[in-house]
């Protein structure tokens, strides 16, 4: 099989893989993945909001009220936000914690629900 399959790849003529790396066929006809895995998929959007209010950073320690009514606390480090008022925000459990993006936030922060 190694002969033919490196004859093909010689050639330049595309086959579909059938086997696994260990040379056996998969049921669906896919092949395994070779290599380290990718990053994880985007996690689906728990909670979609607004903030209440203005923004000009996010701080360790600050506590965001949103417009639904829930309170969330940011447990990670200082963040810089384009400043603005009552800006959408995105809370998601990713990595094993909770986080919010900001809509012009340069990424996302840590928090925890408060109420």
């Amino acid at each position: 099989m190694i002969g033919v399959v490196a004859a093909v790849v010689l050639l330049g003529i595309a086959i579909p893989a059938l086997f696994d790396l260990e040379g056996r066929r998969r049921q669906d006809g896919t092949v395994r993945p070779s290599g380290p895995p990718g990053p994880p998929p985007t996690p689906p959007v728990a909670i979609k909001s607004r903030l209440k209010g203005s923004v000009t950073k996010l701080e360790k320690g600050r506590v965001y009220a949103l417009e639904n009514g829930q309170v969330w606390r940011q447990t990670s480090e200082d963040r810089e936000v384009e400043p603005s008022t009552n800006p959408t925000v995105w809370v998601f459990g990713r990595e094993g914690a909770l986080q919010m993006l900001v809509e012009g936030a340069r990424g996302y922060v840590d928090v925890e629900r408060v109420e």
